[in-house]
């Protein structure tokens, strides 16, 4: 008996040290090698083919269930919708790459018998901002042509928008380095300047503009503890900050934005739709157009493709769209693609999570109001994300959403029961 306790035992420590493990490796490669984030977030969720033999710690939190049927429901609404909208091969490409989110599920289960320290989340987000950072600044300095954006082994907007993540997540580990000591908090500050230096040099513009919405949210969260002299601080400092970015020699900051303007005017007053924001905004229309063809159910995501094929054949669009399967916004592409069903099912698997991270949040308890300050930072960037991008249908985009969604519902959900 004694024999069968001391196994138990063992192989419980041994399976959270790997999930520990795993948890502290996610973000160190994530966007410089190849299959990084994908094998570590499927080895977390072949984990779960141990939860029968694991010690029983407490059952899931009624919200945990929750996020686990809303999850299954958006997922059930992607089947469906392939089976009797849309059997195409595209749209089953979309369904695998959609289905990433199934991963939440089984790393809330198996989080929740192994529970790992909270230290190896925030060591990991902490290590990978700061390696992610300066691999970043590598690659910028040894580019060899200076238009070219640092984008690591992926797609510049998938590279800064998880940098940016990453960097601010790093700012919500201060209260764990200050608790082991003063002087270590300096290291959290160093990840969040390296990550965010990461999503600037990638010159994703959808980053630009969720970094200002990110402060404006944690200062309205913290004003009470900043007073006023600490949001003129912060509010200096940002602005500061951004005016250096832009004016600075050669600034590829001031370049995009100049060519962004120049787009929306081009597209305002001479209709060009042959720019990178004015085939955007055609996307945009063309897949609201889609959608009111076929509300609730919508019409699969090859639809949209063959319309844009449709339209290069008729010389309604140039070559230049053969580059565009999707509206490159998440709320439209559900829409045209799924319908109002499939956008129900979007909006609960953000809409959920953000109500449970802002109750655990409200409790103040900071072994969970941290980790669920992370994910409300999560699910708002990636909202703001997906109105210039369908970033739940980008592998890494998703599999990083997934995996961090799943980590950081356990432990906020652990720290509120305790």
């Amino acid at each position: 008996m004694l024999t069968e306790i001391g196994v138990g035992r063992t192989f419980q420590f041994a399976v959270a040290i790997f999930v520990s493990l795993l948890i502290f490796c996610f973000p160190l490669f994530s966007l410089h090698v190849d299959h990084w984030a994908s094998t570590t977030s499927a080895l977390l969720m072949i984990s779960i083919l141990t939860y029968p033999f694991l010690r029983h710690t407490g059952s899931l939190s009624d919200m945990e269930k929750r996020i686990v049927w809303v999850v299954s429901i958006f997922l059930i609404v992607l089947v469906i919708n392939y089976i009797f909208v849309d059997q195409s091969d595209f749209n089953y490409s979309r369904l695998r790459r959609y289905a990433r989110v199934l991963a939440i599920i089984p790393i809330i289960y198996v989080l929740n018998r192994v529970r790992p320290g909270v230290a190896w989340l925030w060591y990991g987000i902490t290590v990978g901002a700061i390696v992610i950072g300066g691999l970043a600044i590598w690659e910028y300095l040894h580019h060899q042509h200076p238009a070219e954006r640092v984008a690591g082994n992926t797609h510049p907007i998938t590279f800064g928008c998880i940098s940016l993540v990453l960097a601010t997540m790093c700012l919500m580990a201060l209260p764990y380095y200050r608790n082991i000591s003063k002087k270590l908090i300096i290291l959290p500050i160093f990840a969040c300047l390296l990550g965010l230096t990461a999503a600037i040099l990638s010159e994703t513009r959808g980053a630009w503009v969720a970094a200002p919405v990110l402060v404006l949210f944690l200062t309205a969260f913290y004003r009470h503890k900043l007073g006023k002299v600490g949001i003129f601080i912060i509010a200096v400092t940002v602005l500061g900050a951004s005016l250096f970015l832009y004016f600075m020699p050669d600034s590829s900051v001031k370049r995009r934005i100049a060519r962004a303007g120049n787009e929306v005017s081009a597209f305002v007053e001479k209709g060009d739709i042959n720019t990178s924001i004015g085939a955007r905004l055609e996307m945009w229309r063309l897949g609201i157009q889609i959608f009111t063809e076929n509300p609730i159910f919508g019409a699969g995501a090859s639809e949209f493709k063959k319309q844009v094929a449709s339209k290069i054949a008729k010389k309604q669009y140039s070559e230049f769209y053969r580059w565009y399967s999707e509206p490159h916004n998440e709320y439209i592409a559900t829409l045209s693609s799924r319908g109002l069903i499939g956008l129900v099912a979007l909006l609960a698997l953000l809409v959920l999570p953000l109500r449970f991270f802002w109750q655990v949040f409200r409790m103040r308890k900071e072994e969970s109001a941290m980790p669920a300050l992370a994910g409300l930072i999560l699910v708002i960037s990636f909202a703001i994300y997906g109105l210039t991008a369908s970033v739940l249908d980008m592998t890494r985009m998703v599999t990083f959403f997934a995996f961090y969604l799943g980590v950081l519902t356990s432990y906020a959900a652990r720290g509120a029961d305790s």
